[in-house]
């Protein structure tokens, strides 16, 4: 019986490994829509509908006098943060390879009350097309894609509609999120070691700065201890 529980956990996330979540926006006839999906499953967040409940706004929390206030940690300087950069790009470089792109759609029909401006602005849209669409199909997956740019001489005749959808599996997203929140853990762990060490040797600087008999601003205080062992002496003869 344990045999086909574990058997059933096993295929349960699996396939939740496999489930693809993501999301898709459409614009047409000046109306906008987003949705998220999660498997079969889609949720339209915009628009909103309208026999929808408002959210109840949290209650604010009371500040905490200044006695049971934490003092402020001091923030990371921009040499500590370069390695989190990097992990944040290299995380960002993750996502961007397993990221499939469903679907790209859009169509564009350019009519402006000049004939002249028309010509100018079709001309402009379709060379920045035809530039920045191979990077773009280099930099992420697409599987179907549909581009067309024209232009008509009526105004009226003026038209964009545009459909993006894309989709991640659960399992790609869980490993390039535990690779990036083990890297963050690892940076952490680095700044506060580093910090720490720092704070030693300040200490055993001004714990030697002491022995030495030195003030806070690096005065010498040899004389005084010179005169305060005398008397000493002088006391216990």
């Amino acid at each position: 019986m344990a045999g086909y529980i574990i058997l059933a956990v096993v295929v349960l996330l699996a396939g939740l490994m496999l489930l693809p979540v993501g999301a898709d926006v459409r614009y047409a006839g000046g109306q906008a829509r987003l949705r998220v999906q999660a498997g079969p499953a889609r949720i339209t967040l915009y628009p909103r509908r309208t026999g929808a409940k408002p959210k109840k706004k949290a209650a604010r929390k009371r500040a905490k006098p200044e006695s049971e206030a934490r003092p402020p940690k001091p923030k990371p300087t921009f040499s500590e943060l370069q390695p989190l950069i990097r992990l944040g790009w290299k995380a960002l470089g993750g996502f961007r390879r397993r990221l499939c792109v469903q679907q790209v759609r859009v169509i564009c029909v350019i009519a402006c009350d000049d004939p002249y401006d028309t010509v100018q602005r079709y001309s402009a849209v379709n060379a920045a097309v035809n530039a920045l669409w191979p990077r773009l199909e280099r930099t992420v997956n697409i599987r179907q894609r549909e581009i067309r740019v024209g232009f008509s001489f009526e105004p009226q005749e003026a038209d964009l509609q545009a459909e993006l959808a894309l989709t991640i599996r659960v399992g790609r997203l869980l490993a390039i999120g535990c690779a990036f929140g083990v890297g963050y853990l690892k940076w952490k762990r680095n700044i506060s070691r580093a910090r720490r060490a720092e704070e030693r040797k300040q200490k055993d600087g001004q714990y030697d700065d002491r022995k030495s008999g030195r003030n806070r601003n690096g005065e010498d205080q040899g004389n005084g201890g010179l005169q305060h062992g005398c008397r000493r002496a002088n006391h216990h003869a």
